[in-house]
């Protein structure tokens, strides 16, 4: 999970952090001490009653996901929210996923295996 070209933070049914991806290339960083705390603790004090809002929505089943994109630091973050849900769908916990999707957003065209070239980042 670290080599993928995103990051993953996964909170629990009781909205505590259980796991992130420990890529190089964060655009959130993450500590081990970050293990156990609440979800919430990982954004500003302005953002919280909104995510709150999000994640009773998943807990509850009114929404499944949701996502954002925004500028922060000359990059364009997208931000996705995802209900992690048994197969009898028991609210399981929350899965954020975040990239830098800077580099692809003005993508136009079509560029298929038969037309692609190297891809640097």
């Amino acid at each position: 999970m670290n080599i993928l070209p995103f990051e993953v933070t996964f909170a629990d049914e009781n909205d505590f952090i259980a796991y992130y991806s420990d890529n190089p290339q964060r655009v959130n960083s993450r500590t081990v001490d970050l293990l156990g705390q609440p979800f919430l603790s990982l954004f500003n004090q302005d953002e919280q009653e909104a995510i709150s809002q999000i994640l009773r929505d998943l807990h509850q089943g009114a929404a499944d996901h949701y996502e954002q994109w925004f500028p922060q630091n000359k990059q364009t973050i997208y931000n996705n929210f995802y209900a992690v849900r048994d197969e009898d769908g028991t609210f399981l916990g929350t899965l954020q996923f975040t990239g830098d999707i800077t580099r692809i957003q003005g993508l136009r065209g079509i560029r298929t295996v038969f037309n692609a070239g190297k891809s640097d980042r």
